[in-house]
């Protein structure tokens, strides 16, 4: 703001010259900036300011006589000049208007770039014309089409298609009596001596049975040293290693890439790809390795572990355990030493003594869970030890996992739960520190009777305390060093499975592990799981599912700054609403509620509803999984299509006139009401997950830049809104006539109707001019009457 131009008074536009440069233009308190992002001054910004400014926003500023700027003021001879794409200005000091000096415009047709390979595209320029004018464009074996500009230029980018063949294509543009013709050279792959060469990843070392830390990515160019995308690269891995993906299309950059796993023993791995007749290989070798200088904490001694009766000598495998990892970071200097060098003794110390304060002012003395079952180190407390700087991170349990875990450095705590016979025995933690060089998992083993070096001994049996003792793997964590989130909360329980959800999805892992905790002569304990669940909390509502085995008591601990503890208890399948409430974490039982403004239309998510579309309502507590949601509307039955507990996707009843009527949702938590008003007609076009329009071709794939329409094809739009349909032969049709406006141009459409086979969904069809202008970042809107729907992006060849 301090510099030449000053603040902006506005915001950036796009702007399209007669030459056929796009760019962005802004406005500040002193001047303007232009900034090309194609044409001949790509990627440089100029500033025009004072009498030169006044003047070229006379003519039109870039979308006018003079076009792009083509570099800043300069003074010549006591004249102030700036040249631009249609020629320049200047003035002397005193005079009170600059003086322009325009070039003769010249039809030009330019291609970028002149030589393409199938499967990616080129940029075509028509411009030079006179502002206003309309250009007839002819392009080698499509159909003509004509285009009204305002610059005198018009552009677009051409998809060429995996499969063309080699060939000219050749663009010509004419308005009257003026014209001018560019082209450019398809080149398929079967006709070019492209080259293959590795781009990165060779040479690499990883753990046995371990994802490589890099991926092997390999590189196709042309003899000009061009990319070639659009290749299938296909790739082939030695016995025993393996691959993510056994073939890959390379990219606009000419690239593809692949990731390896080791094999199990260590050794050599070849890769082999293969393209364009050609192949190049990958070395990479797996070697044992692990964590260098790992603490090894053993559960010694007869400190007694938290307020219950255990002592680390008996039950400190998981104290024992964290206090390792915490030490191996610590010694890293990725976490502080502010409360001391973690060690059993003194981590016990500080949990034990461990109170946090909620607003209320009361402690929260949580370092160690208790409840039923023996007392369970707060994980998630843990960060407290180390100034607030850990994070909790639940992992997949399969071993291939953990091997990737410890490839990339960290070390992964283990939960494992012993078994003897078929009786439990209780659960036990160890670490994983490395991968041996017969790929089996290092651990360190806490207890000293047990004593287990490697994870797979506790997996396939071993003998202990006179008994056979098998382990699974029933939790694996990483204690990471970083700042976890503000606002998260824990969920623990013992005998209780629960599930969190917010409108997003689910939040949080759960992570068990058998309630009591393995002894050291291995006697047989009782089947019950103790449970715990972290959240983030960044959503503003979540539902609590809880099933308890029995009448049971459960706690959710909000671990934000003077977060509050709740303790709960349930008899039954229950639900709780958790949402934070000016900055405080408040948690009740489940109630059905639609939010405010919370049904909308289910495609373009405004108010605007029509009789048999489909609409969403949001809220709280509309369904529980396996029990029924019913919703009426003006007193019928809507059918209710999906149902979560923050939304429903619901059919508006057909036969309801427009009108406003109330809403009723009958969920297992209760009856929420709302009004809406229903519209004769509501047009609105669903997205496809790319976040384009959902429109099927003719071929019928899904309309994409990469999969565009072609001209003189019909296309067919998928929508809702489209209100009363009538029987007519085998399908139903609108009563209501329905155009399609592409790019500004209106269509009447072939077919608009019902969708067959989905309710409340709507199918129109239209047929694409041959005449309609190409453009791969098209826009198409529906309109009934004057009903208008949502714009979403179409691509036409």
């Amino acid at each position: 703001e301090t510099g030449p131009a000053g603040p902006p008074t506005g915001e950036a536009s796009e702007f399209l010259t007669f030459t056929g440069s796009t760019g962005l233009a802004q406005m500040f308190a002193n001047g303007a900036i232009y900034a090309a992002r194609t044409g001949a001054g790509a990627g440089q910004a100029f500033f025009v300011q004072g009498a030169i400014l006044a003047k070229y926003l006379a003519l039109g500023g870039p979308a006018g006589l003079l076009g792009m700027p083509a570099g800043d003021e300069f003074r010549v001879e006591g004249r102030t000049r700036q040249l631009f794409e249609g020629g320049e200005l200047e003035y002397a000091a005193g005079e009170a208007e600059a003086r322009a000096s325009l070039k003769p415009r010249r039809p030009l047709v330019s291609v970028t770039p002149p030589v393409v390979t199938p499967g990616n595209r080129v940029r075509i320029v028509v411009g030079g014309f006179a502002p206003g004018a309309t250009v007839r464009v002819a392009i080698t074996g499509k159909p003509d089409f004509e285009v009204r500009t305002e610059t005198g230029a018009y552009t677009w980018e051409q998809y060429v298609a995996p499969g063309a063949a080699s060939g000219r294509v050749v663009i010509r543009a004419s308005s009257g009596q003026e014209s001018a013709e560019g082209s450019y050279e398809i080149r398929a792959l079967s006709s070019q001596s492209g080259r293959l060469s590795i781009a990165s990843g060779d040479g690499q070392s990883g753990l046995p049975g371990a994802l490589l830390p890099q991926p092997l990515r390999v590189a196709v160019r042309d003899a000009a040293g061009n990319p070639l995308g659009g290749v299938t690269v296909r790739f082939a891995v030695s016995p025993g290693a393996q691959l993510t993906a056994a073939s890959a299309i390379t990219d606009a950059t000419g690239h593809a890439e692949t990731r390896l796993r080791m094999p199990d023993l260590e050794g050599v791995a070849l890769v082999t790809a293969t393209a364009l007749g050609q192949v190049v290989t990958f070395k990479a070798l797996a070697v044992a390795g692990g964590l260098v200088n790992f603490p090894r904490f053993t559960q010694s001694g007869s400190t007694r572990m938290g307020p219950g009766p255990a002592t680390i000598g008996e039950k400190g495998a998981l104290l024992a355990a964290a206090s390792s990892i915490l030490r191996y970071y610590q010694n890293l200097g990725a976490l502080p030493t502010g409360n001391g060098l973690a060690e059993p003794s003194l981590l016990n110390q500080f949990l034990s003594a461990f109170c946090a304060v909620d607003a209320e002012g009361r402690e929260i003395c949580d370092g160690y869970i208790t409840g039923a079952g023996d007392p369970v180190v707060n994980l998630w407390r843990l960060g407290e030890f180390v100034g607030g700087n850990l994070q909790v991170i639940p992992e997949k349990t399969d071993p291939a996992a953990i091997r990737d875990r410890l490839a990339a450095g960290a070390p992964v705590l283990l939960a494992l739960a012993l078994e003897s016979a078929g009786g439990p025995l209780g659960a036990h933690f160890v670490v994983a520190t490395g991968v041996r060089e017969d790929g089996r998992i290092l651990v360190h083993d806490p207890n000293p009777a047990l004593a287990r070096t490697v994870l797979e001994e506790y997996l396939t049996g071993f003998q202990a305390a006179g008994k056979p003792v098998f382990a699974r793997i029933t939790a694996a964590l990483r204690l990471a060093p970083g700042a976890a989130s503000a606002t998260g909360f824990l969920v623990a329980a013992t005998g209780v499975s629960f599930e969190l959800a917010s409108a997003e999805g689910p939040c949080g892992q759960t992570v068990e592990w058998p309630a009591t905790l393995a002894t050291a002569e291995l006697k047989q304990i009782g089947a019950e799981m103790f449970r715990s669940r972290y959240c983030p909390g960044d959503s503003p509502a979540y539902q609590l599912d809880v099933v308890p085995e029995s009448a049971r008591r459960f706690t959710l601990t909000d671990l934000a700054a003077l977060g509050s503890r709740f303790e709960l208890e349930v008899a039954g399948p229950a639900a709780f609403a958790v949402s934070r409430r000016l900055g405080r974490l408040a948690v009740g039982a489940q109630r059905a509620s639609i939010q405010s403004e919370g049904i909308v239309n289910a495609a373009s998510f405004t108010p605007q509803l029509a009789p048999g579309g489909l609409m969403v309502i949001a809220g709280d507590g509309l369904a529980r999984p396996g029990e029924p949601t019913q919703v009426e509307i003006g007193g019928l039955p809507a059918h209710v299509l999906s149902a979560t507990a923050f939304r429903l996707i619901v059919e508006i009843p057909p036969e309801l006139p427009a009108g406003e009527y109330p809403v009723q949702v009958r969920s297992p938590y209760g009856i929420a009401e709302s009004r809406i008003r229903l519209d004769p007609v509501a047009p609105a076009i669903f997205y496809s997950e790319s976040g384009w329009g959902a429109i099927v071709n003719h071929n019928g794939t899904l309309n994409s830049p990469t999969s565009p329409a072609e001209r003189g094809k019909a296309i067919s739009v998928y929508c809702t809104g489209l209100g009363k349909a009538v029987p007519a032969g085998s399908v139903s049709v609108v009563s209501e006539p329905v155009k399609v406006m592409l790019d500004g141009i209106e269509l009447d459409a072939s077919f608009a109707g019902a969708a067959p086979g989905y309710r409340g969904v709507y199918q129109v069809n239209v047929l694409v001019p041959p005449s309609v202008p190409p453009r791969l970042d098209g826009s198409l809107r529906l309109r009934q009457g004057h009903a208008v729907s949502n714009r979403v992006s179409v691509a036409v060849d």
